[in-house]
């Protein structure tokens, strides 16, 4: 009901009525509908990714913040390659299983940061990361809620920066053409 108020002010701004016999302002009022249907819902969707991406940054931050710094041994690792190899390189997974103690009781995670996802385009620079990671033998946990553990909280890749700033732009730009 709102989106059709919407479109009906829109076209009358243009001074398109619904009554005229010629088809061509038809056409027009329907490109036009078309045109603020896919607005709205470029916004709604970005907004949406914009959402998601902004919660995992606070949950890095939360576990950041609140959480304490805790010795943790590690059971397993590995370099595992995603995907397929393109122009840049290949993306390459690190993947940790790692122990850790609260309160006398022993939990098992292999969470990393909140999108649990650490990855760099080539094998070395994974690697490095992995050392640094093995050398560091601290995890944060949340003592509250001590199923949650992160060793690398804030270490997103570049997909997740630039997923934040094209669903920000996408949504800037589809809130402003709608305005």
């Amino acid at each position: 009901m709102l989106f059709t108020k919407i479109v009906l002010n829109y076209l009358y701004s243009y001074n398109i009525s619904f009554s005229c016999k010629n088809d061509y302002k038809k056409i027009i009022a329907i490109q036009l509908m078309y045109e603020i249907f896919l607005l709205y819902t470029m916004f709604l969707f970005s907004s949406l990714i914009t959402i998601i991406i902004v919660g995992t940054f606070l949950v890095d931050a939360f576990v950041y913040l609140f959480g304490e710094k805790i010795n943790f041994k590690i059971v397993s690792y590995n370099i595992s390659p995603v995907g397929r190899e393109f122009c840049l390189g290949h993306w390459h997974s690190i993947n940790i299983v790692y122990e850790y103690e609260v309160s006398e009781e022993n939990y098992s995670s292999n969470l990393l940061n909140s999108t649990n996802s650490v990855m760099k385009l080539s094998y070395e620079s994974a690697n490095a990361r992995l050392l640094k990671c093995l050398n560091e033998s601290k995890v944060y946990v949340v003592k509250s809620f001590p199923k949650i553990s992160m060793i690398m909280p804030f270490n997103q890749d570049l997909r997740y920066y630039l997923g934040l700033i094209f669903s920000v732009s996408c949504m800037l730009f589809s809130g402003l053409k709608i305005l």
